[in-house]
């Protein structure tokens, strides 16, 4: 019961909270484990120190107020003179009777930064950084009011088709809690997988082996949407401001912390003044004591008592007053009287002059930081900055997470494409390296072209497992959307070159490669020949040369009197430009209703002549280039 009236144990947990911070505290033993949830050694078996930055920042003992302890028995701060944006830099979160707090952690550096940019009226913003890492999406972060929301990711990577390995995980969970979920969601159907192992050590490390035929980038998202891997943290900055509860953003509290910083820095410069000038006023009067001799006055020798030995030495001070800083006081002169016989022996009056211009000019020097007191504060933050700063790395990722809608993922871990799997087992099968597939159209789907777009690559990207699984690469062919009611084109996502290009570079080009219909450039008013060139040899490795699907784009030579519409030269020109060497295909869905069954073999014949014929002109024009 010393040091608080709850006890001394309460000390305790509020110092390894400090510690596992890694700011104020240099810690020796076992000090728990945050990412772990291990709990400290109890506190007879660890021990602490202030660290370095504590020393230079937090600790004062002249700028600091005191009051006695709760048992008067010792002296305690009424608050520590903290010359930076602690509360910003630690966080903390707590509740009392009606009012809660839940201020999340910053970065070092970035709050130097911010109080550096705030000194010279330039804006600035702020983001919850973690020691435990991750992403954090801070799109509603609201500054830290309440009201605000962060999204925290686990760091997850892929170790092969099989394996995912979780290397960081959100604030405030535990390995533990993260496994104990991962388990939980997969024994109610959520996820599929086989196992959770648990590798930590020094770092995060949870495998999660998939089960057989699962998509690790399916189960990536939903660990995201049902386990501890993603979790939602509202903010919520009720700080004590004037001796009352206030709802503060973080800017708020900063600009605040920064205005603290800079009043406390004034009055150490001030209290610093001070203290020179009580040493240059003793120095000058030692000067004159020594160098007068007025220590060997008869009368001062021969003074009945010390009042008539100080009426003495003040009357011989006296034609010196007006190059003295202050009045002479009998404090002083007591002081000159303690003077022992040996510092007078050994004075030197050369070097009581040095130390009189040295000190002359340190106040000048701190008088110049008053006037520019700004100045001042901001070289000081970028110290602390230079000083500490390479220890404080941001550790968490600013990221915006697309919203992965919970009921899609089951359905997308419930429902793989069947079909679409059982076409890459047959290519697999029959040696094929590439298979065409089509972008999802959904003839409901009447929105922007870029939210069509976006649906597409998801659905594209989510092909990426299986395509490594089966060593097969996916042809993206050119999108249209079609209106549900079958009256022409609505949208043409992707049917530009420039944006047909641009889209097939946020592909991984070691699986996707693009596929050009003919018809589907016709239908939307785009040559060819332009989307064949924008694409060139890096994408474009099969091109739609016959397509007799029935949805109206048909081209298929020469049967049908809309391929007059193609320039089959230039699009040979074009080919040969870019020194094509991928596929030329027949697109035929609806091919045997469109074909009477008894010229279908003879019609197959004459169309691989015909692209057999564009293909030995692209390889002559080739040659000739």
């Amino acid at each position: 019961m010393q040091f608080h009236p709850h006890g001394d144990a309460s000390i305790g947990d509020a110092l390894v909270q400090l510690g596992q911070k890694d700011l104020l505290v240099d810690c020796q033993g076992n000090w728990g484990n945050i990412l772990t949830g291990d709990s400290a050694a109890a506190p007879r078996y660890i021990e602490a120190r202030l660290s370095k930055f504590a020393l230079d920042v937090v600790f004062n003992p002249k700028t600091t107020e005191w009051k006695l302890s709760y048992d008067g028995r010792n002296k305690e701060p009424v608050t520590l003179p903290v010359k930076f944006p602690l509360l910003l830099a630690q966080g903390v979160e707590g509740i009392a009777v009606g009012l809660s707090s839940k201020i999340l952690p910053h970065n070092f550096n970035e709050l130097c930064d911010a109080s550096i940019s705030y000194l010279h009226n330039e804006e600035f913003k702020l983001y919850p950084d973690f020691q435990t890492g991750g992403s954090i999406d801070v799109s509603k972060y609201n500054d830290g009011e309440r009201g605000g929301a962060i999204r925290v990711r686990s760091k997850i990577e892929k170790i092969d088709n099989k394996t995912l390995a979780i290397k960081e995980i959100p604030y405030g969970k535990t390995v533990a809690s993260v496994c104990d979920s991962i388990v939980k969601a997969s024994e109610k159907g959520k996820i599929k997988i086989r196992k959770v192992e648990d590798l930590t050590s020094g770092s995060v490390e949870i495998l999660v082996h998939l089960a057989p035929g699962v998509s690790s980038d399916k189960t990536i998202d939903a660990l995201y949407a049902f386990t501890d891997c993603e979790v939602s943290i509202s903010p919520n900055c009720c700080v004590i401001d004037d001796q009352k509860p206030h709802f503060l953003t973080v800017s708020d509290v900063l600009r605040k912390s920064v205005d603290n910083t800079l009043a406390l820095l004034r009055q150490e410069l001030e209290i610093r003044k001070g203290e020179i000038l009580e040493s240059l006023h003793f120095a000058s009067l030692e000067k004159i004591f020594i160098e007068e001799r007025i220590y060997k006055d008869k009368e001062f020798e021969q003074a009945k008592n010390m009042d008539a030995a100080c009426e003495h030495i003040d009357e011989r001070l006296t034609p010196y007053y007006p190059t003295f800083i202050r009045e002479v006081t009998k404090e002083d002169i007591l002081r000159l009287m303690e003077i022992k016989m040996a510092r007078i022996l050994k004075f030197n009056s050369d070097k009581a002059e040095e130390l009189i211009a040295r000190m002359r000019k340190d106040i000048e020097e701190i008088d110049c930081h008053l006037a520019n007191i700004v100045e001042y504060t901001v070289d000081w933050f970028r110290m602390l900055k230079d000083k500490y700063g390479k220890a404080f790395p941001r550790r968490t990722e600013l990221r915006n997470f697309d919203t992965i809608e919970a009921t899609k993922v089951i359905e997308a871990n419930e429902k793989l494409p069947d079909k679409l799997r059982r076409s890459l087992e047959v290519a697999a099968i029959v040696g094929a390296k590439t298979i065409v597939v089509h972008p999802k159209h959904h003839l409901h789907w009447t929105t922007h072209s870029e939210e069509l777009k976006e649906l597409n690559r998801a659905f594209y990207t989510s092909l990426l497992p299986s395509c490594r699984e089966y060593g097969i690469r996916v042809a993206v062919e050119n999108m249209w959307q079609q209106n549900r009611y079958g009256k022409g084109i609505i949208d043409s996502a992707c049917s530009r070159p420039d944006e047909f290009a641009a889209y097939m570079e946020m592909l991984d080009p070691e699986w996707f490669v693009a596929c050009l219909d003919i018809g589907h450039c016709t239908l939307t008013d785009h040559a060819p020949t332009d989307m064949i060139r924008a694409l060139g040899h890096k994408h474009l490795h099969a091109l739609h040369v016959h397509d007799n699907d029935g949805v109206g784009d048909l081209h298929t030579l020469p049967f049908q009197p809309k391929h007059a519409k193609v320039d089959w030269v230039g699009v040979t020109d074009a080919l040969a430009e870019i020194d094509y060497d991928g596929e030329l295909t027949l697109e035929a869905d609806y091919f045997h209703t469109n074909i009477p069954r008894e010229l279908l073999p003879a019609t197959l014949r004459y169309m691989a002549e015909v692209a057999r014929y564009l293909a030995n002109e692209v390889d002559r024009k080739k040659a000739a280039k």
